[in-house]
């Protein structure tokens, strides 16, 4: 092949895959390449409870938390790769929340319970090591693809990038939203009235109102896909 006839870019793009390590062969040349990718997922709760009997009729209770758990890995979980592990990321989710109950007895037959809680999460997916980001930089890379943008890639992120002519090729796909980061509030408010009359008859009425605020950024689209043959 002509040296003139190939694609720096391309040429260099391709540099970025692993090497074969595997019989092609022995799966009629459907993949080269055996790979094993862990997912380290932490999980860390925290839970606070005070009671106080106010009255013979009227308590009062209240339950603080605390939650925390995430995901570090690079392949086939929330906005990385399924296809192979080509970026490290850590996806996060930090929320603490409270609920308090006040219950009442008007008498033996009516009881009122009314809670309130509000619950604050937040979400951040960020890169999850520098090696990650060196490995897929296109300063570093070498690659002379323009950018309309490229104050909107300050990571300087290689483009997403296919590759055909081949059965099953792979792929660079970095996810569209990535980085991310958002919060969501919630407050709920219920009240549950129980009334019994007799043996048969009760009567159970609720009212209740939630209102949730969601707040997100999301990148401007960095990713133009190129198709290389």
């Amino acid at each position: 092949i002509p040296a003139n006839r190939i694609d720096a870019n391309g040429q260099k793009l391709l540099s970025i895959f692993p090497l074969p390590n595997f019989n092609a062969a022995s799966v009629n040349y459907n993949y080269n390449n055996v790979f094993q990718s862990t997912v380290d997922q932490p999980r860390r709760e925290e839970i606070l409870r005070m009671d106080w009997n106010i009255s013979s009729k009227t308590t009062f209770y209240a339950r603080g938390i605390q939650n925390y758990e995430a995901f570090r890995g690079d392949f086939n979980f929330v906005l990385a790769s399924n296809v192979w592990p080509q970026f490290p990321i850590e996806y996060s989710i930090d929320s603490k929340g409270i609920v308090s109950t006040l219950i009442h007895s008007f008498s033996p037959s009516i009881t009122n319970e009314f809670t309130f809680g509000v619950n604050r999460a937040f979400q951040n997916v960020a890169p999850l090591n520098q090696e990650g980001i060196d490995r897929n930089d296109r300063v570093k890379l070498g690659l002379t693809l323009p950018q309309f943008f490229p104050a909107s890639n300050p990571l300087r992120l290689l483009p997403n990038a296919t590759f055909g002519g081949i059965p099953n090729a792979t792929q660079f796909n970095i996810e569209q939203r990535f980085p991310f980061f958002g919060t969501n509030n919630i407050w709920n408010y219920s009240d549950n009235l129980s009334i019994v009359k007799g043996k048969e008859l009760r009567i159970k009425t609720r009212a209740g109102l939630i209102k949730i605020v969601a707040n997100r950024v999301y990148p401007i689209s960095i990713n133009v896909t190129s198709a290389y043959r």
